[in-house]
């Protein structure tokens, strides 16, 4: 039993660190390609398309927001106090409206992505 539970953390942890990752590389590749679009548009005078770099930062978040929820979830598996279980479920919550209005702010701009990108 007690190398199940550890097998159940080491899981959890990964599946946190990959949603980690995945945030920190959104960051990254959205920052670099902000730099890139501000610089090499601002010789030729056009505007900044900063809805896709949104767009592709706003899915790596949803992405690792998701990851950071399934960790949660396979940890609370292991300690299921009352306590756990709700701050579990408060961090579900709040986790899950951030998704859902993250999710909300890229719908709407996949129209606008679409035009800039003709």
């Amino acid at each position: 039993m007690q190398i199940l539970a550890q097998l159940i953390d080491v899981m959890a942890l990964i599946l946190g660190f990959i949603g980690a990752a995945i945030v920190i590389y959104g960051a990254t590749f959205s920052t670099f390609h902000f730099v890139l679009e501000m610089f090499g548009k601002a010789h030729k005078g056009r505007g900044l398309n900063v809805d896709h770099i949104r767009l592709e930062f706003g899915r790596n978040i949803v992405l690792g927001l998701e990851f950071f929820i399934a960790a949660d979830l396979i940890q609370t598996i292991v300690v299921p106090d009352y306590y756990e279980i709700g701050l579990l479920g408060m961090l579900v919550v709040i986790r899950t409206v951030l998704s859902y209005f993250l999710n909300r702010e890229l719908i709407r701009l996949r129209p606008l992505d679409r035009d800039k990108l003709r």
